[in-house]
Protein backbone atom coordinates (compact mmCIF):
# COMPACT_ATOMS: atom_id res chain seq x y z
CA UNK A 1 0.00 0.00 0.00
CA UNK A 2 2.85 2.30 0.86
CA UNK A 3 4.17 2.28 -2.52
CA UNK A 4 1.63 3.14 -4.32
CA UNK A 5 0.02 6.34 -5.83
CA UNK A 6 1.73 9.76 -4.43
CA UNK A 7 3.57 7.84 -1.65
CA UNK A 8 5.61 6.11 -4.64
CA UNK A 9 6.16 9.01 -6.67
CA UNK A 10 7.81 11.13 -3.65
CA UNK A 11 9.81 7.94 -3.36
CA UNK A 12 11.37 7.61 -7.17
CA UNK A 13 11.66 11.39 -7.07
CA UNK A 14 13.48 11.70 -3.38
CA UNK A 15 15.76 8.77 -4.66
CA UNK A 16 16.44 10.31 -8.53
CA UNK A 17 17.34 13.80 -6.51
CA UNK A 18 19.38 11.68 -4.27
CA UNK A 19 21.06 9.66 -7.39
CA UNK A 20 20.38 10.62 -9.90
CA UNK A 21 22.45 8.33 -12.23
CA UNK A 22 20.85 5.41 -11.77
CA UNK A 23 18.58 5.79 -15.04
CA UNK A 24 21.46 6.39 -17.15
CA UNK A 25 24.76 5.02 -15.51
CA UNK A 26 27.31 6.03 -13.53
CA UNK A 27 28.87 8.98 -13.79
CA UNK A 28 32.71 8.79 -14.32
CA UNK A 29 34.84 11.40 -12.32
CA UNK A 30 38.42 11.15 -13.24
CA UNK A 31 40.96 13.24 -10.87
CA UNK A 32 44.13 14.16 -12.79
CA UNK A 33 47.08 14.32 -10.43
CA UNK A 34 50.17 16.90 -11.54
CA UNK A 35 52.19 16.44 -8.29
CA UNK A 36 55.49 15.40 -8.19
CA UNK A 37 56.41 11.73 -6.74
CA UNK A 38 59.02 13.43 -4.57
CA UNK A 39 61.65 15.92 -3.79
CA UNK A 40 60.93 17.27 -0.46
CA UNK A 41 57.47 19.11 -1.26
CA UNK A 42 54.64 18.79 1.16
CA UNK A 43 52.16 17.92 -1.01
CA UNK A 44 54.07 15.52 -3.37
CA UNK A 45 52.57 11.91 -3.71
CA UNK A 46 54.71 10.21 -1.20
CA UNK A 47 52.84 11.96 1.24
CA UNK A 48 49.44 13.37 0.18
CA UNK A 49 48.80 10.39 -2.55
CA UNK A 50 47.78 7.94 0.16
CA UNK A 51 44.92 10.12 1.08
CA UNK A 52 43.79 10.97 -2.63
CA UNK A 53 43.58 6.62 -3.13
CA UNK A 54 41.92 6.68 -0.14
CA UNK A 55 39.43 9.02 -0.65
CA UNK A 56 38.16 7.74 -4.34
CA UNK A 57 38.10 4.35 -2.58
CA UNK A 58 35.67 5.64 0.08
CA UNK A 59 33.79 7.50 -2.09
CA UNK A 60 33.08 4.72 -4.63
CA UNK A 61 31.86 2.51 -1.59
CA UNK A 62 29.62 5.62 -0.98
CA UNK A 63 27.70 6.39 -4.10
CA UNK A 64 28.44 3.48 -5.85
CA UNK A 65 26.66 2.60 -8.48
CA UNK A 66 25.60 6.25 -9.65
CA UNK A 67 29.14 7.64 -9.34
CA UNK A 68 32.84 5.80 -10.56
CA UNK A 69 35.54 7.61 -8.88
CA UNK A 70 39.55 7.34 -10.48
CA UNK A 71 42.46 8.39 -9.85
CA UNK A 72 45.18 9.36 -12.56
CA UNK A 73 48.47 10.24 -11.53
CA UNK A 74 50.54 11.60 -14.23
CA UNK A 75 54.53 11.52 -12.70
CA UNK A 76 57.68 10.27 -13.06
CA UNK A 77 59.63 9.10 -10.07
CA UNK A 78 63.12 10.37 -11.57
CA UNK A 79 62.24 13.97 -11.16
CA UNK A 80 64.05 15.74 -9.15
CA UNK A 81 63.52 19.15 -9.32
CA UNK A 82 60.17 21.86 -10.93
CA UNK A 83 61.48 22.05 -14.62
CA UNK A 84 61.43 18.39 -14.62
CA UNK A 85 58.28 17.69 -13.54
CA UNK A 86 56.55 20.84 -15.13
CA UNK A 87 57.82 19.63 -18.73
CA UNK A 88 56.73 16.56 -18.61
CA UNK A 89 53.32 16.81 -16.69
CA UNK A 90 52.20 19.05 -19.46
CA UNK A 91 52.99 16.94 -22.28
CA UNK A 92 51.26 13.95 -21.00
CA UNK A 93 48.34 15.89 -20.17
CA UNK A 94 47.85 17.83 -23.22
CA UNK A 95 48.27 13.73 -25.02
CA UNK A 96 45.69 12.83 -22.33
CA UNK A 97 43.11 15.27 -23.31
CA UNK A 98 43.38 15.11 -26.76
CA UNK A 99 43.50 11.46 -27.48
CA UNK A 100 41.55 10.03 -23.92
CA UNK A 101 38.96 12.43 -22.65
CA UNK A 102 34.85 11.88 -22.72
CA UNK A 103 32.78 15.07 -22.84
CA UNK A 104 30.07 13.07 -20.35
CA UNK A 105 33.02 12.83 -17.96
CA UNK A 106 33.85 15.03 -15.26
CA UNK A 107 37.60 15.90 -15.15
CA UNK A 108 39.57 17.46 -12.25
CA UNK A 109 43.30 18.57 -12.61
CA UNK A 110 45.42 18.73 -9.03
CA UNK A 111 47.74 21.04 -9.90
CA UNK A 112 51.33 21.36 -8.42
CA UNK A 113 53.60 24.01 -7.04
CA UNK A 114 55.80 23.42 -9.71
CA UNK A 115 53.64 25.42 -12.29
CA UNK A 116 53.37 28.49 -13.35
CA UNK A 117 50.22 29.83 -12.20
CA UNK A 118 48.92 32.08 -15.47
CA UNK A 119 49.87 28.45 -17.54
CA UNK A 120 47.51 26.09 -15.50
CA UNK A 121 44.97 28.85 -15.65
CA UNK A 122 44.75 28.63 -18.93
CA UNK A 123 44.70 24.79 -19.24
CA UNK A 124 41.90 24.71 -16.93
CA UNK A 125 40.14 28.29 -18.54
CA UNK A 126 40.35 26.67 -22.14
CA UNK A 127 39.28 23.61 -21.37
CA UNK A 128 36.56 23.91 -18.54
CA UNK A 129 38.27 21.30 -16.14
CA UNK A 130 38.24 22.12 -12.35
CA UNK A 131 41.23 22.55 -10.58
CA UNK A 132 41.98 21.95 -7.31
CA UNK A 133 44.86 22.72 -4.94
CA UNK A 134 45.90 20.84 -2.01
CA UNK A 135 48.65 22.86 -0.74
CA UNK A 136 47.81 27.01 0.06
CA UNK A 137 47.54 28.98 -3.08
CA UNK A 138 48.36 32.67 -3.87
CA UNK A 139 45.65 34.76 -4.96
CA UNK A 140 46.05 34.85 -8.60
CA UNK A 141 44.91 31.04 -8.50
CA UNK A 142 41.56 31.97 -6.81
CA UNK A 143 40.91 35.25 -8.86
CA UNK A 144 37.87 34.46 -11.08
CA UNK A 145 38.34 36.66 -13.90
CA UNK A 146 42.09 34.66 -14.25
CA UNK A 147 41.04 31.29 -13.00
CA UNK A 148 37.55 30.22 -13.12
CA UNK A 149 37.45 26.86 -11.90
CA UNK A 150 40.34 27.10 -9.73
CA UNK A 151 39.22 26.18 -6.07
CA UNK A 152 42.03 26.56 -3.29
CA UNK A 153 40.67 23.61 -1.00
CA UNK A 154 44.61 23.46 0.73
CA UNK A 155 43.56 27.39 1.72
CA UNK A 156 45.73 30.51 0.74
CA UNK A 157 48.64 32.50 1.51
CA UNK A 158 46.44 35.35 2.20
CA UNK A 159 43.84 33.54 4.83
CA UNK A 160 47.03 33.39 6.61
CA UNK A 161 47.98 37.35 6.41
CA UNK A 162 44.14 37.76 7.00
CA UNK A 163 43.85 35.70 10.12
CA UNK A 164 47.30 37.45 11.53
CA UNK A 165 45.71 41.06 10.80
CA UNK A 166 42.53 40.11 12.51
CA UNK A 167 44.24 39.64 15.36
CA UNK A 168 46.33 43.23 15.17
CA UNK A 169 43.04 44.89 15.02
CA UNK A 170 41.58 43.14 17.70
CA UNK A 171 44.30 44.27 19.46
CA UNK A 172 44.47 47.74 18.13
CA UNK A 173 47.58 47.04 17.35
CA UNK A 174 48.83 48.84 13.74
CA UNK A 175 52.52 49.03 13.43
CA UNK A 176 54.03 45.76 12.20
CA UNK A 177 57.60 44.64 10.77
CA UNK A 178 58.12 41.57 8.85
CA UNK A 179 61.32 39.95 9.55
CA UNK A 180 61.67 37.18 6.60
CA UNK A 181 64.21 34.58 6.62
CA UNK A 182 66.49 34.68 2.97
CA UNK A 183 66.85 31.27 1.27
CA UNK A 184 64.07 29.39 3.56
CA UNK A 185 63.03 26.15 2.30
CA UNK A 186 59.49 26.57 1.44
CA UNK A 187 57.83 29.32 -0.54
CA UNK A 188 55.46 29.57 2.21
CA UNK A 189 57.13 32.35 4.37
CA UNK A 190 58.17 34.96 1.37
CA UNK A 191 54.33 34.05 0.05
CA UNK A 192 52.47 35.23 3.00
CA UNK A 193 54.47 38.26 3.62
CA UNK A 194 53.97 39.22 0.47
CA UNK A 195 50.11 38.79 0.96
CA UNK A 196 50.56 40.48 4.90
CA UNK A 197 51.48 43.56 2.58
CA UNK A 198 48.44 43.48 -0.02
CA UNK A 199 46.17 42.66 2.50
CA UNK A 200 47.13 45.39 4.70
CA UNK A 201 46.73 48.16 1.83
CA UNK A 202 43.41 46.90 1.07
CA UNK A 203 42.16 47.99 4.78
CA UNK A 204 43.14 51.77 3.31
CA UNK A 205 40.14 53.70 4.65
CA UNK A 206 38.76 51.35 7.21
CA UNK A 207 41.66 50.49 9.69
CA UNK A 208 45.45 52.28 8.87
CA UNK A 209 48.29 49.55 8.86
CA UNK A 210 51.91 50.26 8.71
CA UNK A 211 53.96 46.93 7.61
CA UNK A 212 57.43 47.19 6.82
CA UNK A 213 59.98 44.82 5.90
CA UNK A 214 63.33 43.21 6.90
CA UNK A 215 64.93 40.26 5.96
CA UNK A 216 68.09 38.44 7.34
CA UNK A 217 70.49 35.52 6.87
CA UNK A 218 70.92 32.85 9.12
CA UNK A 219 73.81 34.13 11.41
CA UNK A 220 73.14 35.60 14.70
CA UNK A 221 74.42 39.15 13.57
CA UNK A 222 72.16 39.83 10.77
CA UNK A 223 68.81 38.59 13.23
CA UNK A 224 70.28 40.43 15.87
CA UNK A 225 70.21 43.33 13.34
CA UNK A 226 66.86 42.46 12.29
CA UNK A 227 65.55 42.71 16.05
CA UNK A 228 67.66 46.03 16.40
CA UNK A 229 65.86 47.37 13.19
CA UNK A 230 62.16 46.73 14.68
CA UNK A 231 63.10 48.91 17.84
CA UNK A 232 62.26 52.42 16.11
CA UNK A 233 59.22 51.50 13.97
CA UNK A 234 56.85 48.99 15.82
CA UNK A 235 56.17 46.82 18.47
CA UNK A 236 54.80 44.34 17.04
CA UNK A 237 57.29 41.48 15.09
CA UNK A 238 55.99 38.77 12.69
CA UNK A 239 58.61 36.33 12.25
CA UNK A 240 58.65 34.35 8.77
CA UNK A 241 60.70 31.23 8.79
CA UNK A 242 60.79 27.48 10.25
CA UNK A 243 60.32 26.62 13.55
CA UNK A 244 64.12 25.93 14.60
CA UNK A 245 64.93 29.99 12.94
CA UNK A 246 61.91 31.70 14.99
CA UNK A 247 63.16 30.29 18.52
CA UNK A 248 66.37 31.35 17.86
CA UNK A 249 65.07 34.34 16.77
CA UNK A 250 63.51 34.92 20.32
CA UNK A 251 66.79 33.54 22.42
CA UNK A 252 68.69 36.16 20.45
CA UNK A 253 66.40 39.15 21.77
CA UNK A 254 67.78 39.12 25.16
CA UNK A 255 71.11 40.38 23.05
CA UNK A 256 68.89 43.08 21.16
CA UNK A 257 68.44 45.85 24.07
CA UNK A 258 64.93 46.49 25.15
CA UNK A 259 63.10 43.90 23.49
CA UNK A 260 62.36 41.38 26.29
CA UNK A 261 60.81 44.46 28.83
CA UNK A 262 57.60 43.56 27.68
CA UNK A 263 56.29 46.28 25.04
CA UNK A 264 57.05 43.61 22.24
CA UNK A 265 54.85 41.29 20.37
CA UNK A 266 56.28 38.53 18.34
CA UNK A 267 54.09 36.63 15.78
CA UNK A 268 55.01 33.39 14.32
CA UNK A 269 53.39 31.75 11.51
CA UNK A 270 53.67 28.32 10.21
CA UNK A 271 51.59 26.25 7.62
CA UNK A 272 51.32 22.74 10.00
CA UNK A 273 53.15 21.45 12.85
CA UNK A 274 55.48 18.76 10.74
CA UNK A 275 58.75 18.75 9.32
CA UNK A 276 61.21 21.86 9.20
CA UNK A 277 57.89 23.69 9.72
CA UNK A 278 58.24 22.58 13.85
CA UNK A 279 55.74 21.90 16.03
CA UNK A 280 54.30 24.70 18.89
CA UNK A 281 55.66 22.11 21.40
CA UNK A 282 59.76 22.85 20.19
CA UNK A 283 59.06 26.44 21.85
CA UNK A 284 58.61 24.20 25.11
CA UNK A 285 60.79 24.49 28.12
CA UNK A 286 63.39 27.21 26.39
CA UNK A 287 66.99 27.32 27.43
CA UNK A 288 66.76 30.86 29.05
CA UNK A 289 66.22 32.60 32.48
CA UNK A 290 64.49 35.67 30.48
CA UNK A 291 60.53 34.50 29.52
CA UNK A 292 59.72 38.19 28.31
CA UNK A 293 59.64 37.69 24.79
CA UNK A 294 58.09 33.59 25.07
CA UNK A 295 55.44 35.39 27.33
CA UNK A 296 54.65 37.75 24.51
CA UNK A 297 54.96 35.46 22.03
CA UNK A 298 52.10 33.95 19.56
CA UNK A 299 52.34 31.06 17.34
CA UNK A 300 49.38 30.55 14.61
CA UNK A 301 49.29 27.43 12.79
CA UNK A 302 46.71 24.88 10.92
CA UNK A 303 44.12 23.29 13.70
CA UNK A 304 44.61 19.67 13.45
CA UNK A 305 40.98 18.17 12.72
CA UNK A 306 39.58 15.92 15.98
CA UNK A 307 37.05 13.44 16.64
CA UNK A 308 36.38 10.19 16.31
CA UNK A 309 35.78 9.41 12.42
CA UNK A 310 39.21 11.43 12.46
CA UNK A 311 40.94 9.14 14.63
CA UNK A 312 39.68 5.68 12.55
CA UNK A 313 40.74 7.57 9.34
CA UNK A 314 44.20 8.63 10.51
CA UNK A 315 45.27 4.74 10.91
CA UNK A 316 43.57 4.05 7.80
CA UNK A 317 45.56 6.27 6.29
CA UNK A 318 48.66 5.20 7.90
CA UNK A 319 48.32 2.07 6.71
CA UNK A 320 47.40 3.04 3.26
CA UNK A 321 50.74 5.62 3.27
CA UNK A 322 53.12 2.39 3.88
CA UNK A 323 51.58 -0.36 1.20
CA UNK A 324 51.40 2.30 -1.26
CA UNK A 325 54.31 4.59 -0.65
CA UNK A 326 56.26 2.49 1.89
CA UNK A 327 55.89 6.07 4.15
CA UNK A 328 56.11 5.25 8.34
CA UNK A 329 54.85 8.40 10.56
CA UNK A 330 56.78 9.13 13.78
CA UNK A 331 55.09 8.51 16.96
CA UNK A 332 52.81 10.77 17.80
CA UNK A 333 52.60 12.38 13.93
CA UNK A 334 49.23 11.81 12.26
CA UNK A 335 48.70 11.67 8.65
CA UNK A 336 45.80 14.76 8.86
CA UNK A 337 48.25 16.67 11.20
CA UNK A 338 48.98 18.24 7.98
CA UNK A 339 47.03 20.34 6.09
CA UNK A 340 47.86 18.74 2.04
CA UNK A 341 46.54 15.46 3.92
CA UNK A 342 43.66 16.42 5.35
CA UNK A 343 42.73 19.06 1.65
CA UNK A 344 44.06 16.13 -0.37
CA UNK A 345 41.22 13.50 0.82
CA UNK A 346 38.44 16.80 0.93
CA UNK A 347 39.17 17.27 -2.68
CA UNK A 348 37.74 14.02 -3.60
CA UNK A 349 34.71 14.14 -1.40
CA UNK A 350 33.92 17.68 -2.07
CA UNK A 351 33.70 16.82 -5.85
CA UNK A 352 31.59 13.28 -5.23
CA UNK A 353 29.29 15.53 -3.08
CA UNK A 354 29.04 18.59 -5.93
CA UNK A 355 29.12 15.99 -8.76
CA UNK A 356 25.83 14.10 -7.05
CA UNK A 357 23.81 17.51 -6.12
CA UNK A 358 24.46 18.66 -10.06
CA UNK A 359 23.71 15.60 -11.65
CA UNK A 360 20.07 16.01 -10.44
CA UNK A 361 19.44 18.51 -12.75
CA UNK A 362 21.68 17.88 -15.97
CA UNK A 363 20.60 17.18 -19.12
CA UNK A 364 22.47 14.28 -20.09
CA UNK A 365 24.41 14.47 -23.10
CA UNK A 366 24.93 18.24 -22.12
CA UNK A 367 28.76 17.59 -21.21
CA UNK A 368 30.13 18.79 -17.52
CA UNK A 369 31.22 22.40 -17.25
CA UNK A 370 34.28 22.91 -14.44
CA UNK A 371 33.00 26.56 -14.38
CA UNK A 372 29.79 25.91 -12.99
CA UNK A 373 30.78 22.60 -10.65
CA UNK A 374 32.91 25.40 -9.48
CA UNK A 375 30.08 27.99 -8.62
CA UNK A 376 27.89 25.39 -7.26
CA UNK A 377 31.21 24.79 -4.59
CA UNK A 378 31.48 28.00 -3.78
CA UNK A 379 30.24 30.46 -0.97
CA UNK A 380 28.59 27.74 1.18
CA UNK A 381 29.16 25.43 3.90
CA UNK A 382 30.30 21.63 3.22
CA UNK A 383 29.85 18.61 6.35
CA UNK A 384 32.55 16.22 4.73
CA UNK A 385 34.19 12.90 6.31
CA UNK A 386 36.92 15.02 8.00
CA UNK A 387 34.68 17.64 8.80
CA UNK A 388 33.32 21.29 8.27
CA UNK A 389 34.37 23.07 5.71
CA UNK A 390 33.47 26.21 4.19
CA UNK A 391 34.45 27.51 0.64
CA UNK A 392 34.37 31.62 0.09
CA UNK A 393 33.33 33.42 -2.83
CA UNK A 394 36.52 32.77 -4.57
CA UNK A 395 36.59 29.31 -4.18
CA UNK A 396 38.94 29.28 -1.21
CA UNK A 397 39.28 27.13 1.78
CA UNK A 398 38.61 28.86 5.13
CA UNK A 399 41.10 27.14 6.91
CA UNK A 400 40.66 26.56 10.56
CA UNK A 401 43.70 28.13 13.23
CA UNK A 402 45.14 27.64 16.50
CA UNK A 403 46.77 30.29 18.51
CA UNK A 404 49.10 29.10 20.92
CA UNK A 405 50.92 31.02 23.47
CA UNK A 406 53.39 29.94 26.21
CA UNK A 407 51.97 29.48 29.89
CA UNK A 408 54.20 30.34 32.19
CA UNK A 409 53.20 27.86 34.92
CA UNK A 410 54.06 24.59 32.79
CA UNK A 411 56.83 26.44 30.73
CA UNK A 412 55.07 25.14 27.83
CA UNK A 413 53.06 26.21 24.68
CA UNK A 414 48.90 25.72 24.80
CA UNK A 415 45.87 26.95 22.55
CA UNK A 416 44.39 29.98 23.83
CA UNK A 417 41.23 31.55 23.23
CA UNK A 418 42.65 35.43 21.84
CA UNK A 419 39.01 36.50 20.48
CA UNK A 420 37.44 36.37 24.24
CA UNK A 421 40.16 36.64 26.78
CA UNK A 422 37.02 36.60 29.65
CA UNK A 423 36.41 32.71 28.59
CA UNK A 424 37.41 30.40 31.50
CA UNK A 425 40.10 28.88 28.80
CA UNK A 426 43.61 29.35 28.67
CA UNK A 427 44.83 32.89 28.08
CA UNK A 428 47.89 34.77 27.09
CA UNK A 429 50.14 35.50 30.36
CA UNK A 430 51.64 39.65 28.73
CA UNK A 431 54.93 40.58 29.85
CA UNK A 432 53.82 43.99 30.74
CA UNK A 433 53.60 45.42 33.69
CA UNK A 434 49.70 45.71 33.44
CA UNK A 435 49.14 42.08 32.64
CA UNK A 436 47.75 43.65 29.05
CA UNK A 437 48.64 43.53 25.66
CA UNK A 438 51.25 45.50 24.49
CA UNK A 439 50.51 49.21 23.23
CA UNK A 440 50.70 49.41 19.61
CA UNK A 441 52.71 52.71 20.11
CA UNK A 442 54.69 53.14 23.25
CA UNK A 443 54.08 56.18 25.41
CA UNK A 444 57.19 57.57 25.07
CA UNK A 445 56.83 56.37 21.03
CA UNK A 446 59.23 54.04 19.20
CA UNK A 447 62.59 56.69 19.51
CA UNK A 448 61.85 57.11 23.74
CA UNK A 449 61.32 60.48 23.19
CA UNK A 450 57.67 61.38 22.07
CA UNK A 451 54.94 62.49 23.47
CA UNK A 452 54.87 63.45 27.08
CA UNK A 453 58.28 62.23 27.50
CA UNK A 454 59.59 64.59 25.37
CA UNK A 455 58.10 67.31 27.27
CA UNK A 456 59.81 65.24 30.50
CA UNK A 457 62.84 65.64 28.72
CA UNK A 458 62.96 69.08 28.47
CA UNK A 459 62.06 69.84 31.46
CA UNK A 460 64.48 67.31 32.96
CA UNK A 461 67.27 68.80 30.85
CA UNK A 462 66.61 72.33 32.01
CA UNK A 463 66.92 70.81 35.51
CA UNK A 464 70.51 69.37 34.69
CA UNK A 465 71.52 72.66 33.15
CA UNK A 466 70.06 74.95 35.86
CA UNK A 467 72.03 72.05 38.80
CA UNK A 468 75.69 72.51 36.63
CA UNK A 469 75.34 76.25 36.45
CA UNK A 470 74.62 76.25 40.36
CA UNK A 471 77.59 73.57 40.66
CA UNK A 472 79.53 74.99 38.56
CA UNK A 473 79.34 78.39 39.05
CA UNK A 474 79.87 78.81 42.83
CA UNK A 475 83.81 78.82 42.35
CA UNK A 476 83.46 81.23 38.97
CA UNK A 477 81.46 83.59 41.20
CA UNK A 478 84.08 83.81 44.08
CA UNK A 479 86.97 84.00 41.61
CA UNK A 480 84.95 86.97 40.02
CA UNK A 481 84.51 88.47 43.06
CA UNK A 482 88.50 88.61 44.06
CA UNK A 483 89.09 89.81 40.54
CA UNK A 484 86.67 92.60 41.18
CA UNK A 485 88.50 93.40 44.48
CA UNK A 486 91.68 93.36 43.18
CA UNK A 487 91.13 95.81 40.46
CA UNK A 488 89.54 98.31 43.13
CA UNK A 489 92.82 97.77 45.13
CA UNK A 490 94.75 98.27 42.49
CA UNK A 491 92.95 101.64 41.66
CA UNK A 492 93.35 102.64 45.24
CA UNK A 493 96.92 102.18 44.96
CA UNK A 494 96.78 105.29 42.53
CA UNK A 495 96.21 107.16 45.44
CA UNK A 496 98.77 105.64 48.02
CA UNK A 497 102.16 107.35 48.97
CA UNK A 498 105.13 104.98 49.05
CA UNK A 499 106.27 104.96 53.05
CA UNK A 500 109.75 103.82 54.19
CA UNK A 501 109.89 101.70 57.47
CA UNK A 502 110.19 105.04 59.40
CA UNK A 503 107.52 106.66 58.25
CA UNK A 504 105.14 103.63 58.85
CA UNK A 505 105.06 103.74 61.81
CA UNK A 506 103.63 107.43 62.13
CA UNK A 507 101.14 107.77 58.62
CA UNK A 508 97.76 106.56 58.69
CA UNK A 509 97.21 103.45 55.75
CA UNK A 510 94.81 105.08 52.93
CA UNK A 511 91.14 104.91 53.24
CA UNK A 512 90.96 103.85 49.99
CA UNK A 513 92.79 100.31 51.04
CA UNK A 514 90.17 97.43 52.60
Amino acid sequence: MLLSGPNFLVLIWTFAVNFPQISGGPVNVEIVSLLPYDFGMGTALVRTGSAFALAVEEANKRYAPYLNMSLRLMYNATDRNCEEVAGQAIRTLSEYYYRKTDPESVYAIIVSQCFDVTGTQSVGSEWDWLMFANGASADDFVDKEKSPTGMATGGTFRSYAEFTLRLCIFHRWSHITVLLQTKAFSNFYSEVADSLFRAAAEYSGRYHFDVNLNMFDLVDESMIAALNHVKYRSRVIVILGPGATCLRMLLLAERAEGLTNGEYVFIVIQPQQQGFYGKASGFNNPNTTNLAAFRSFLYVTFKSPSGAVVTDLNLKLVRQAKALYNVTYAAGIQPLDGFSVMASYDIVDLLAVTVNETAATRVRGSGWSGRHLAERMSNRNFSLTVGEMYVNEEGARTLNLDVFAFNTTTNSMQVVNLWNPSDNGPSVNWATNTGRPPLDVPKCGFSGEDGDCAQQRRASLRTLILSVILGAGTPAIIVLLLLWAFGQYGAGLENVQLLNSEELSTQPLPSTIL
